[in-house]
């Protein structure tokens, strides 16, 4: 009798531990990449213009970018991503197609406060402030 009880504790253990190690336990991190618009025009004397480009990331849950309740609402793992680094190299590089020059120490500063946003299937969109 001792040997079934041990063996189906065992057995319980066991499947506890496969359930929690499914992925919907362990968290995501996601790296997306800046994709420039098709035919981005570039700015007349734009050239001219060194910027550096300063992001704060002031949303309330940093680099969280989203949780999913299960059915018994208990969060599941949380997906995330470096918000300042990505929108960095994101601004950079749109103002970049667009004629600008970016350098660190410019004295021109073009200030990005990402205060949320919202993931969508292919596309972000951002609240700036100027």
């Amino acid at each position: 009798m001792q040997h079934k009880i041990s063996t189906t504790i065992k057995a319980a253990l066991m499947l506890s531990a496969g359930m929690l190690s499914g992925c919907a336990f362990i968290p995501d991190t996601v790296h997306p990449t800046y994709k420039p618009t098709a035919q981005v025009a570039r700015l007349n004397n734009a050239q001219d213009i060194s910027l550096s480009i300063l992001v704060k990331n002031e949303k309330k849950r940093q680099n969280l970018v989203s949780v999913t309740l299960n059915g018994y609402s208990i969060p599941m793992a949380g997906v995330y991503m470096h918000v300042q680094k990505v929108f960095q190299e994101a601004f950079e590089k749109a103002l970049e197609d667009r004629g600008f020059h970016i350098a660190r120490n410019a004295p021109e500063q073009f200030q990005v406060i990402v205060k949320h946003f919202y993931l969508g299937s292919s596309t972000y969109q951002v609240a700036l402030v100027a």
